[in-house]
């Protein structure tokens, strides 16, 4: 401030009572005789209609530039503000540009992983370092859906950049059986399930290209139970193979939206090894994951032959997935749900 007068200030303290008994809620700016006359028409213009600049209050010369608003009118502005209030509010919730396990320190924990959706699955790991980032250890999954359970056990090291996880899978089908030897399937015969035990290893990962990420995975199933010369159906990959082994190769691309809290893009696998001839196994598709919170994120795909040895059906053909994905560690302050 570099002369008397030079700063000004509005004081908004809600609603007031004046000394004759009337409310008065809007803002108001006294008229002293040391505001300028363009200080006053900027006020003016800055307060529109609730702008009182005529007197002080206590003097006879003071009154409102224009009556208060109607109580309905009053009512409908302050729900239209909370509701843009709250809509921004949400907005800035809906979206979680980093993860938090990113910004932990390493350490030993404990974690959960849940997914809920079109599928259910939930992941229990101990390990040390950066939980859901960087770290090393035990894991054991369990999976639910329309057509089977299965667990697995196993151990995991994840780098980010790259995450290698091996484990034994128990599996149980509540109707798909075995598939006679032939060169084209058209459906998977049903009854009464099967019991079956399997090697799941993997490798994949992801990395900065361009403004998003390019994802990867190498995946490999051995079958350890045996059903004789047969074809089997892997209802966790949702491919016809001739056992002992199954290998796939998958890669990707998905864009960096909304400050890092959204990846959308697309993916491609290539069944490498069935065990089979014919036309090649390759299915591709849309991925989406979406932060939405710094636990919970949304996550889809839906990956459909493209170029298929079996005409099976729709939904046996395609492998997809839309869940709401949550996930904790100890060492961390509570969850914050929206």
């Amino acid at each position: 401030m570099k002369a008397p007068n030079g700063l000004w200030t509005i004081d908004i303290k809600g609603w007031w009572r004046a000394r004759n008994g009337e409310k008065c809620e809007d803002p108001f700016v006294d008229r002293f005789a040391a505001v300028p006359e363009e200080m006053e028409r900027s006020l003016r213009g800055l307060l529109g209609r609730r702008a009182r600049t005529k007197g002080r209050r206590g003097d006879s010369s003071y009154r409102p530039a224009s009556e208060p608003p109607a109580p309905f009118a009053r009512r409908a502005r302050r729900a239209l503000l909370g509701a843009l209030l709250a809509a921004s509010s949400s907005a800035a919730l809906g979206d979680e540009p980093r993860s938090r396990w990113n910004d932990a320190e390493p350490r030993p924990f404990l974690s959960a992983g849940v997914d809920l959706g079109t599928s259910e699955h939930v992941a229990v790991a101990a390990g040390y370092g950066k939980p859901h980032a960087r770290w090393g250890g035990l894991i054991a999954h369990g999976y639910l859906s329309l057509d089977c359970a299965a667990a697995r056990v196993g151990a995991k090291i994840d780098l980010e950049a790259l995450a290698l996880e091996g484990g034994v899978r128990w599996l149980r089908t509540f109707e798909h059986l075995p598939l006679a030897i032939q060169d084209r399937h058209t459906e998977i015969p049903g009854g009464d399930g099967l019991e079956s035990r399997v090697l799941d290893l993997s490798a994949k990962g992801g990395l900065p290209l361009g403004p998003g990420f390019a994802i990867y995975e190498v995946a490999a199933v051995r079958q350890l139970s045996s059903h004789g010369d047969v074809h089997l159906y892997d209802e966790l990959y949702r491919i016809v193979f001739r056992p002992d082994w199954l290998g796939m190769a998958s890669a990707g691309w998905l864009a960096s939206l909304r400050g890092g809290a959204l990846l959308l893009g697309g993916r491609a696998l290539w069944a490498f090894e069935t065990g089979r001839g014919g036309d090649p196994l390759v299915k591709l598709g849309p991925v989406i994951y979406w932060r939405l919170w710094p636990h919970i994120a949304l996550a889809g795909e839906l990956l459909y032959p493209v170029s298929s040895p079996d005409s099976l059906g729709f939904m046996d053909s395609m492998a997809a997935f839309a869940v709401l994905s949550f996930r904790a560690a100890t060492g961390e302050p509570p969850p914050r749900f929206p």
